[in-house]
């Protein structure tokens, strides 16, 4: 298995497009395609699923994808090692734990490529340049750029028999069993609370991808961004049909500091 196959394979992950992975790594779709096929074959398993928009990555390639990119990031390290060590600049990023993996990666990875920054990431509640939230939770002394937004869908165990009805309204959900999150907006509880509905709460998942694994089980509803239900799960997801909640998410910074002008590059072409 060679580096270069795994690079081609992180970009297909990040990209979701075989074309702009193809051209983010300078290669012919069709060379790139063949490499992830011979890589399926290695692993005998299926890492991508093909649709007209792209591709759509399996729980093979989720478990694939964090490996891939430690590999190839201590390769890169270690052919620093032998270069002029020049002090690099340090970019601290705090990132919220609910978040799209994918377009994180998307946004970042032109930092993670060129090695001009030391790329730190952390807690957004630690001390950093910014940090990717969503608006509802931007502090006082913070400024914000918008990236990109997330509709929020009931993710509905198939069985359940509310996964027959073609769309759902919030008193649907009065007793229903559900799979709480910490939410970045609060919208959809004060709505509830101003309703009247009351929720059977059965479990509380601390990010979105714990909080799919209970619904796929059956152990419940969730209000989930839709971006996290893939085809492979048993969950069949429904919107409300009295309102669309979403959420906002982008770059929150310092109104003193301004935000360093690298991101608001890298946010300008995301």
């Amino acid at each position: 298995m060679e580096l270069r196959t795994l690079s081609y394979f992180v970009a297909v992950y990040e990209e979701g497009n075989i074309s702009r992975a193809a051209k983010r790594c300078h290669v012919s779709q069709p060379s790139l395609s063949s490499s992830i096929s011979s890589l399926e074959s290695q692993l005998n398993n299926v890492l991508f699923k093909r649709h007209k928009k792209g591709v759509t990555p399996t729980e093979g390639a989720d478990r694939l994808y964090l490996s891939a990119r430690r590999l190839l990031n201590d390769a890169a390290a270690i052919h620093s090692m032998f270069k002029p060590m020049d002090e690099k600049p340090i970019l601290t990023l705090g990132l919220i734990s609910a978040l799209d993996v994918q377009r994180v990666m998307k946004l970042i990875h032109p930092l993670l490529d060129n090695g001009q920054y030391e790329l730190h990431l952390v807690r957004t509640g630690e001390p950093c340049d910014a940090r990717i939230t969503c608006q509802e939770d931007l502090k006082p002394d913070e400024a914000f750029l918008e990236l990109w937004r997330e509709d929020f869908v009931v993710a509905i165990p198939e069985g359940n028999p509310l996964s027959i009805k073609p769309d759902i309204v919030l008193g649907d959900l009065q007793q229903q069993p559900l799979i709480t999150r910490q939410y970045c907006s609060t919208s959809l509880l004060e709505a509830a609370r101003l309703a009247g509905i009351t929720f059977n709460v059965v479990a509380s998942a601390f990010s979105e991808e714990w909080a799919v694994a209970l619904v796929d089980e059956g152990v419940g509803l969730a209000i989930l961004p839709s971006n996290y239900i893939k085809p492979e799960h048993r969950i069949v997801a429904r919107h409300f049909s009295n309102m669309s909640p979403q959420r906002t998410v982008g770059l929150a910074y310092p109104k003193e500091k301004g935000l360093p002008k690298v991101l608001r590059n890298l946010a300008k072409d995301f």
